[in-house]
């Protein structure tokens, strides 16, 4: 009996301990960063209680597409960026931000979008716009 107790307290030892290792890393960065993200095919979200650090997303766009930036509850220190790899910037913001606009893919290509933060709180969103269909279903 004795046993049996002492193998469900190290199962359940164990259930913990992966739950706090696959949740924790989300949740808290070790620069004290909290924030969640949420990436699909057309969406760049991210909600901030607190980014000290550099969140960027990769993604294929063509040229026309659109990416409709939308930012709310800003607080902080927070800049983002919108370009190729090799630094060719199509923008680049910094707080305070317009609450909502709209920026053109000049080309095709990979295009990084990056949020970077000191103390900032709120929520930012890319959602992207296919240039063919005009909804966000690339």
């Amino acid at each position: 009996m004795r046993r049996k107790r002492n193998i469900v307290l190290i199962f359940i030892a164990a259930v913990l301990l992966i739950s706090t290792l696959i949740v924790l890393p989300n949740a808290i960065s070790r620069d004290g960063s909290v924030y969640s993200r949420r990436v699909e095919e057309d969406l760049f979200l991210l909600e901030m209680e607190s980014l000290n650090c550099t969140v960027e997303e990769t993604f294929y766009l063509q040229k026309g597409d659109t990416i409709d930036v939308s930012a709310a509850d800003i607080s902080g220190e927070l800049s983002c960026y919108i370009g190729r790899e090799n630094n060719t910037s199509i923008y680049e913001g910094r707080s305070p931000m317009p609450g909502a606009f709209r920026v053109t893919v000049p080309e095709d290509g990979d295009y990084i979008i990056s949020v970077t933060g000191r103390n900032a709180k709120g929520n930012i969103s890319f959602r992207i716009n296919d240039s063919l269909t005009g909804s966000g279903d690339k």
